[in-house]
């Protein structure tokens, strides 16, 4: 099969985005961040980022998701637009922890130490 170009493309309805969030969660605990980059897409070479209060309902979507996939790490992507309302990006099941404090890579480090006593 040949292709016109040697390149991917999605297709897929544009957000005027205000904030971008990171909710990300390892068993009972909870961060969040906005991010920021030089593109459209702040998750890509992010050049700004704030650790903030996770947003109840975002809080609420990323524990129901852990549950679902029964994950022990998790991290939800979520645009906020400027009417206030979320749109879930995309479910990260090993996310990126770069800018979350330190104590998180720690909680990281116990949850995998605990999975591996249970095997």
């Amino acid at each position: 099969m040949d292709f016109a170009a040697d390149d991917c493309a999605v297709v897929e309805p544009f957000i005027d985005y205000e904030r971008d969030v990171r909710c990300l969660a390892v068993g009972e605990r909870m961060w969040a961040m906005t991010r920021a980059s030089a593109g459209w897409r702040a998750n890509v070479d992010t050049r700004k980022y704030h650790v903030i209060d996770p947003p109840p309902e975002l809080a609420e979507h990323t524990r129901r998701a852990m549950r679902h996939l029964g994950a022990d790490v998790l991290g939800l992507d979520f645009l906020q637009a400027k009417d206030g309302a979320y749109t879930l990006l995309e479910c990260n099941d090993t996310p990126g922890l770069s800018g979350f404090p330190e104590e998180l890579r720690e909680d990281v480090a116990e949850c995998l130490r605990v999975r591996m006593r249970q095997r």
